[in-house]
């Protein structure tokens, strides 16, 4: 039996996600063995950096799952500490081999578990996706402004705010009808930011500790890599970083950011090789962590399901921040 013309279309996203995965990962494979004499005359593996590189590793793994806790709830639904952390080491851990893997792993895990449906977890989803690009678009605004041109960095800044402000009221006015039937559940959640803003700026917050854990990682990872990299120019590395790695078109941005640290090197005076290893040392270290911690989370999440609160997510909201 033929397989219907629909079920192909919805393999092709999937299909071209797992090869681009191939494709990078490939990629970068041979570029390490083509420049590994340079690899070799650089790389430094000091103990206290790669320390310290891990810690902003474990930080980022544990903001993540912060953050999805308070994601939650915005719609009344709370999620333990240890779930919490669990999610975020899954989030990390699968998103590096294929883009979103890991997302679709924890709306798995809360359909199961919690009873919260696709839908409202791809509306909560969508509207912290938005919040957190603004941010970072934000500071890549101020990066611009601080290390490239003042009128530049001051366009993009109001631009932003002009592009905010219509948006939200927008979709405020929007969102404020009734809906019914299957996007019930989507534009709820979606709408559920709007309506807390206490908890978005926890998640705004959240996301603020996960860029400074970044600048921790950069910093360290260019130590690695044998330069010496200062607190200011590692800063200005993460929105850039942060933004190709939201965009998910490679797994966790591989490859894509490589190239983006390596490029900004002709503004940050460095040299674009040395920015290109550090990312890779970067991550290298996330994968080590992750396969070590990573399943451990996976499987915390899989022993939850069995036992897990079979409740549907109240409205109550948890005490405000």
């Amino acid at each position: 039996m033929r397989p219907k013309e629909a079920d192909r279309t919805k393999r092709w996203p999937a299909l071209l996600k797992a090869f681009s995965s191939m494709l990078v990962f490939g990629v970068g494979a041979c570029l390490l063995w083509q420049y590994r004499g340079f690899v070799v005359a650089n790389v430094r593996f000091e103990v206290t950096y790669l320390t310290l590189d891990i810690l902003g590793i474990v930080s980022s793994c544990i903001l993540i799952g912060l953050k999805y806790q308070a994601t939650f709830w915005l719609i009344g639904l709370r999620l333990g500490i240890a779930d919490s952390m669990a999610v975020g080491l899954t989030n990390r851990f699968f998103n590096q081999f294929f883009a979103s893997l890991g997302e679709v792993l924890v709306a798995v895990y809360m359909k199961r578990a919690h009873e919260l449906p696709l839908l409202a977890y791809s509306g909560l989803f969508v509207a912290t996706w938005c919040l957190s690009l603004l941010i970072n678009l934000t500071l890549v605004g101020f990066v611009v402004l601080l290390f490239v041109w003042l009128p530049y960095g001051l366009l993009l800044l109001f631009g932003l705010a002009v592009v905010a402000v219509v948006a939200w009221i927008l979709l405020k006015r929007y969102l404020s009808r009734p809906f019914s039937g299957r996007s019930a559940s989507f534009f709820g959640a979606l709408e559920a930011i709007f309506r807390h803003p206490s908890i978005v700026a926890w998640v705004v917050l959240l996301d603020l500790l996960y860029a400074l854990g970044m600048v921790l990682r950069y910093w360290a990872s260019f130590r690695l890599a044998g330069m010496e990299l200062s607190w200011g120019k590692s800063m200005a590395l993460v929105p850039f970083a942060n933004v190709i790695t939201m965009l998910g078109i490679t797994p966790l941005g591989a490859g894509l950011t490589e190239y983006a640290l390596g490029y900004l090197g002709r503004v940050l005076d460095y040299d674009v090789r040395i920015g290109a290893l550090a990312s890779s040392l970067d991550r290298g270290a996330m994968l080590l962590t992750t396969i070590v911690l990573g399943p451990l989370g996976y499987a915390w999440l899989t022993l939850r399901i069995p036992g897990g609160r079979k409740k549907k997510p109240s409205g109550v909201l948890p005490p405000a921040l």
